[in-house]
Order: C-alpha cells, then sequence, then structure tokens
C-alpha cells in the first residue's frame, strides 16, 4: 500500500462587517475545524473532508474494512489537530491497536503511553498500561514488561483478567530466563482456572491450557540448555539430567491437553512428540570417545541407533495421536501441518533403524 498524503485545512467565517458610513455590531460565528485529507489507496486516490467527528468515523470504517495504514494516519491526523480534545485518550489508545497489528511495537508503546496520561477514567487508564506492556514485550523488553503485569496484577480481581496477566507476566520471565518466578505465575494461573467459580473463566480455558503448555515449554528450553559432552561421567550425569527434564515436559504438556482447548491441546501434543524427536537429535550428535578404533566406532554407532530408535517409534505414535487428535476436532492450523511433517520424516528415518526387540511395545506409554 503506497504511502498517504495529508492536507489539513482550518476553515473559520470571517468576520462580517457593514458597509457604510454606520458601524454596527458584528457577529462572529465559528465552526469546528475541517479537515481534507487525500488518501493514497493503492494509487486510488480517495479525499476524506469532514470534522473531528467525521474523521473519526472514518478512522473506524478505514480499520473494519481492513485498510489499517489508513486509520492509523487519520488517528494521527486528529491527535496533531486536536491536542486538547477530550477524545484524546481513545485516538492514541485506538492508534495503538493498529500499531500492535502492523508490529510496529515501539510506536505502539508510546501511543498505549499517551493514552494512560490522558485517559479520563482509571479502568482506561490501565487497558492502556496493560497494551503498553505487551507493546514493550514485543520489543523484547521483558523485564520491563513483567513488571507491569505483576503490578496489575495487586489489584486484578477479575478471574480470567487475572490468569492472562499471570501467564503473560510469566512468558515474560521465562524469556528473562528467570525460571522459578515463571514456573510460579504458571501455576498459580492453572489453580486459580481449577478452584474458580467464576463462569466465564470455566467455558474459556484457553489462558489456563496456555499456562499449562509454558510449563512444558520452560522444561523443553532447559532440557535443550543440557549439552552430551566427555568424559562419559559427565556426559552419563548429563542424560540422566535430560531424562528427568523430557519426562517433567512430557507430563505439563499431557496437562495441558487435559485442559480441552483445541489449540493448545494440540500444541502440547506436537510438542511431546518434538521432544522425543530431540532427544533422538542430541543423542545421535553426541560427542564420540576419540580412543574407538573403526571397528569400535561401528559398534558404537549400531548401539546408539538401537537404543535411540524407541525414541523415534515414540515420536511417532504421538505425532499420530496427535493427528488424529485434530481431525477429530476438525482442526486445520500450524501445530497439525509441524505434526504430520514431523510424522513423515521420522517415518522416512524410523526405516533406516533397527527393527524393535521381541516382546517390547513400541508404543508402550503413549499419550
Amino acid at each position: 500500500m503506497g504511502a498517504m498524503k495529508r492536507l489539513a485545512l482550518a476553515l473559520v467565517l470571517p468576520v462580517i462587517a457593514a458597509c457604510g458610513a454606520t458601524q454596527r455590531p458584528v457577529e462572529e460565528v465559528t465552526l469546528d475545524p475541517t479537515h481534507v485529507l487525500v488518501l493514497d489507496q493503492g494509487g486510488r486516490s480517495t479525499v476524506v473532508m469532514g470534522d473531528e467527528r467525521d474523521l473519526f468515523d472514518e478512522a473506524v470504517r478505514a480499520y473494519e474494512r481492513g485498510d489499517l495504514t489508513a486509520a492509523r494516519h487519520i488517528y494521527g491526523t486528529l491527535l496533531g489537530a486536536h491536542p486538547d480534545s477530550r477524545w484524546r485518550d481513545l485516538y492514541a489508545y485506538n492508534r495503538g491497536l493498529i500499531e500492535m497489528h502492523l508490529e510496529d511495537y515501539r510506536e505502539a508503546a508510546r501511543d498505549f503511553e499517551l493514552a494512560e496520561s490522558a485517559a479520563r477514567d482509571g479502568g482506561d487508564a490501565r487497558d492502556a498500561r496493560f497494551h503498553a506492556a505487551i507493546a514493550w514485550a514485543g520489543l523484547g523488553q521483558w523485564q520491563a514488561a513483567a513488571e507491569v503485569f505483576e503490578d496489575l496484577l495487586v489489584t486484578e480481581s477479575v478471574p480470567a483478567q487475572r490468569v492472562e496477566q499471570l501467564v503473560r507476566a510469566g512468558i515474560c520471565r521465562q524469556r528473562a530466563f528467570q525460571y522459578d518466578r515463571a514456573r510460579a505465575h504458571y501455576r498459580e494461573a492453572v489453580q486459580l482456572y481449577e478452584q474458580t467459580s467464576d463462569l466465564y473463566l470455566q467455558y474459556h480455558p484457553t489462558w489456563a491450557a496456555r499456562a499449562q503448555y509454558q510449563v512444558g515449554d520452560l522444561y523443553a528450553e532447559r532440557f535443550a540448555q543440557v549439552p552430551l559432552l566427555l568424559p562419559l561421567e559427565r556426559m552419563r550425569i548429563d542424560l540422566e539430567s535430560k531424562g528427568r527434564l523430557l519426562l517433567h515436559s512430557q507430563n505439563a504438556f499431557l496437562k495441558a491437553v487435559r485442559l480441552k482447548d483445541h489449540y493448545w491441546a494440540l500444541a502440547a501434543g506436537y510438542r511431546i512428540g518434538q521432544i522425543y524427536e530431540d532427544f533422538y537429535a542430541d543423542l545421535h550428535a553426541a560427542e564420540v570417545p576419540s580412543d574407538l578404533d573403526a571397528e569400535a566406532r561401528e559398534v558404537y554407532f549400531v548401539e546408539l541407533k538401537r537404543h535411540v530408535a524407541p525414541l523415534v517409534r515414540r515420536a511417532i505414535e504421538v505425532y499420530r495421536k496427535n493427528l488424529e487428535l485434530g481431525r477429530r476436532v476438525h482442526a486445520d492450523n500450524e501445530w497439525m501441518q509441524k505434526s504430520e511433517a514431523g510424522l513423515k520424516k521420522l517415518e522416512a528415518l524410523l526405516a533406516t533403524l533397527p527393527p524393535p526387540e521381541a516382546g517390547v511395545d513400541a508404543s508402550r506409554g503413549a499419550p
């Protein structure tokens, strides 16, 4: 979409004086400023003309038809031409929402801060501050965003909003590698959901499911941070650590599935398969003792394939079950696509690995 041009004109009726020798009293009539905007909409010029209310209505219409650039421009005109408007906080807030859609988080944060300072109502100021924190998170300012969410939690009494703010604060703490604080926020959010009598929250588990998903994501993130390095004693300790983190992650993701939010259930199911796939990749890429001769190295890799093959089978089983769940709920999203891609890749890999040992159920323990 091309850049828009703007022309703002303030039209005021002139003073009318009577002609002749005798001067009569003069009446001054002042109209609201009239603005003329020329918008370039993909090479086609559109003229918008009107007063403050007319421009606001046009901004709303532009937003509703998906012309975010035009709507943003009109709100900018309103903010510049009407610095003392009683609706200044609304213009700034709406422009901030548009900038969030456009992923211009820096400008969005500034507009939400302006909306907070101009707000005449405490609830409006709180809402603007909440969205400013979301914009800061978009900029990667995790600490600042977390502190705002946590500050808002002190006085938040609406259960559904409290759960959302806990999850957002937890994500910011997690991104700042403050895992204990993040986990505490996630668990409080899930606990609030499980114990609430609030009907809205009971029938809208999205943020509670996101909280439980994030617990699994947190453990998966820590799992990925554990290397498999020589000497052998260190590798043994690292393997035990990765194994524990894998189980913690799997259990957390399974709990997210049971909260029955379709989107996060599929996300969690995919991540269970992914962490088993990652464990296989980590084992396959682990350091090999340098003192092995050619024959010993060949035996080593044969045994390695035999030991990691169950991880591949486990991941395949999880991906299949996740796809079955998605089809039952008629889902078509990125988690279905990722599960399908993971399944195809691992089925091809499985053909190169040893078959399961006799009497061993390769799918044992699959969710």
